[in-house]
């Protein structure tokens, strides 16, 4: 499959409001803002690195960035020239500032482009606030490790544009990553790698800004391939077969390539958002005559059923976790009257029903992995924490839906709170559901 099929599986993805741009150093260089590269070396240049007891270090820096290795040129700077990372940080807020023109009328970029269309979500790795004069929000932008925010609530809220900083940003100097310690440091961080988690879990990336020798890039994608089960796009300049075949066999990215020599690299990118954001849309009017819909009605299972739940895996994993008798046998008919509302929305008629069916699931996932943080992540307590999902889920709103599928026909409470069991029944499933630390043994 090449550009055609994977901007059409886009479009799709667009529609859903499921992408979120994932922004690199490439969108801002129409501003004259350095690369990672650049910074690094004008600041060893800055900190005199050509002349360190009467030696020049810079051939050594060299050797290191023209391999991308970013972080060795960083020890260098730190090691040879006594320079701290707080040194370093400072630097790069001021060259960055100093970059940046004072009126950025007349610049071609590709930040317009991502804004004239409907994301809400936007990541970046870039450290420079650019794409905020862009895109319309009150909310100033964060960094993704500072976010406290309601997880379902944040994704859902589709009024609101929001950007996250993924390696720090010029208005917080002690926050730019820019050394391995720094780095690890961040992506050790539980919150932080949970919080990845569920974006790249329940949202599609599109990254834009990158070239495969982007260091960063690959550290992120590497030291999150678990996350990176799900499918992911990236815009790349002139890819090489190789680079293809990587990308998509080790992270499952698939690679929409460009060549920048038609026209430019700004111009190249705006073809392909303005193809994927502006298909004509020949499901406009997905919604039925919902008096023609029979409604749903749910039946419990008897205690013959019951037994033979105790076979699927959603039980196995709850008893494993020693979660008293009562919780056990709700989640089971939560359980058997959720697949019963999922083969009804099957055989309604209703367009689309399976995109409906992953919305619900993808939201009841959200919310679990939103709990696992808050509640057994502090207590380890596996029935406290089931509970609170069930709670939780018998609350969430699906209001995306409401103006497809009448209240009488959602899912109702019963419904909701057995979703998480459909999600822990799949065997083999990209997001994984489980009740604590213990795993079953595989047959």
């Amino acid at each position: 499959m090449g550009n055609k099929g994977f901007i059409g599986e886009l479009q799709k993805t667009y529609k859903q409001g499921n992408i979120v741009p994932f922004m690199g150093a490439g969108l801002s260089m129409p501003y004259s803002v350095p690369d990672w590269g650049s910074l690094i070396r004008e600041c060893a240049l800055y900190m005199g690195i050509e002349d360190i007891g009467g030696t020049s270090f810079l051939p050594m820096l060299n050797h290191n960035l023209d391999r991308h290795d970013y972080w060795e040129a960083v020890r260098i700077i730190k090691k040879y020239l006594n320079r701290t990372e707080e040194d370093i940080q400072q630097f790069i807020v001021k060259k960055i500032s100093d970059c940046i023109p004072s009126k950025l009328d007349g610049i071609k970029n590709n930040y317009e482009d991502l804004a004239k269309y409907n994301f809400n979500i936007y990541f970046t790795t870039n450290y420079d606030h650019i794409v905020q004069k862009y895109i319309n929000t009150n909310f100033v932008p964060v960094n993704l490790k500072d976010v406290k925010t309601n997880i379902q609530s944040l994704m859902n809220d589709v009024t609101i544009n929001r950007i996250f900083h993924l390696h720090g940003h010029i208005s917080d100097s002690s926050s730019i990553v820019i050394s391995e310690e720094k780095y690890k440091e961040l992506y050790n961080n539980d919150v932080y790698k949970a919080l990845f988690s569920v974006f790249s879990g329940v949202k599609t990336f599109l990254f834009l800004g990158f070239s495969f020798n982007d260091i960063f890039i690959q550290n992120i994608i590497k030291d999150n391939n678990e996350f990176f089960k799900s499918k992911h796009y990236i815009i790349m300049a002139n890819p090489t077969p190789e680079n293809i075949t990587y990308l998509k066999q080790n992270y499952n990215i698939e690679t929409i390539a460009y060549d920048p020599n038609r026209s430019s690299h700004q111009e190249e990118i705006g073809k392909i958002l303005d193809e994927i954001c502006t298909a004509s849309d020949d499901e406009s009017s997905n919604s039925l005559d919902q008096e023609e819909i029979e409604i749903p009605i749910d039946e419990l299972p008897n205690k013959e059923e019951k037994q033979q739940l105790e076979k699927n895996l959603f039980c196995r994993k709850l008893r494993i976790e020693v979660i008293d008798e009562i919780k056990v046998d709700y989640s089971k008919e939560c359980f058997f009257t959720a697949e019963q509302y999922f083969r009804w929305l099957k055989k309604s008629g209703i367009k689309n029903n399976k995109k409906y069916a992953d919305h619900f699931l993808a939201l009841s996932y959200m919310k679990y992995k939103e709990l696992l943080i808050l509640e057994y992540g502090e207590e380890k307590d596996s029935g406290k924490f089931l509970k609170a999902v069930h709670n939780s889920l018998k609350n969430l709103e699906f209001t995306k839906l409401k103006n497809i599928i009448s209240d009488d026909n959602m899912p109702n409470e019963i419904n909701k709170q057995g979703f998480i069991h459909i999600l822990a029944d799949a065997i083999g499933a990209e997001k994984e559901v489980w009740w604590g630390d213990k795993r079953i043994e595989k047959e």
